[in-house]
């Protein structure tokens, strides 16, 4: 048996029941708390330990979100003809899913790439020390990866650098052993 859903594709298909109408709308005037949790949370992750794939691909669902809430909120200001502003902003957001799922193929958002130089540029800066620093993420993150641990080589060579030396020279031991 088909049931009615709230938002139809039409007026003439979507449900009439008032209190599944109210729920609904009320679901969508608190869809942004979640999602400003959410962005906050995300970024109090990256502000501490920097950039990996997954954050930067939390970020992009997190803007997503943020678009349905903000779509959302403007439907429940349209008063009686909200439902098709939710019909036309789902729209809307699924050619915005499609443009982020396409930009994440691309180098614009390549999360290794991005990772990797959040990385590098958080221990040159000393945000965090060459004990601290994942490795093993980097030897994960692809050519970027690689490219970021050619230049911890090199920058463990400088004086003052010390530490990152050991923990290079450890890695390749570590790496010969296996």
């Amino acid at each position: 048996m088909y049931k009615r859903q709230v938002v139809e594709r039409d007026e003439a298909l979507a449900a009439e029941g008032a209190v599944s109408a109210r729920a609904a709308q009320g679901l969508m005037l608190l869809l942004p708390v979640p999602v400003a949790l959410a962005g906050w949370a995300l970024a109090q992750r990256v502000v501490q330990h920097g950039w990996t794939p997954e954050r930067l691909f939390g970020v992009v669902l997190v803007v997503l979100a943020a678009g349905y809430a903000l779509l959302y909120l403007r439907a429940l200001l349209a008063g009686a003809d909200w439902r098709s502003w939710v019909r036309r902003g789902n729209l809307g957001m699924a050619l915005a899913v499609m443009a982020a799922a396409a930009l994440w193929l691309t180098p614009v958002l390549n999360a290794d790439a991005i990772s990797a130089r959040s990385q590098l540029a958080r221990l040159e800066a000393g945000q965090v020390t060459a004990a601290d620093l994942d490795l093993a993420a980097l030897e994960r993150w692809g050519r970027a990866g690689a490219l970021a641990l050619e230049r911890l080589e090199t920058l463990a060579l400088e004086p003052g650098q010390e530490a990152l030396a050991e923990r290079m020279a450890a890695r390749t031991r570590e790496r010969a052993e296996s």
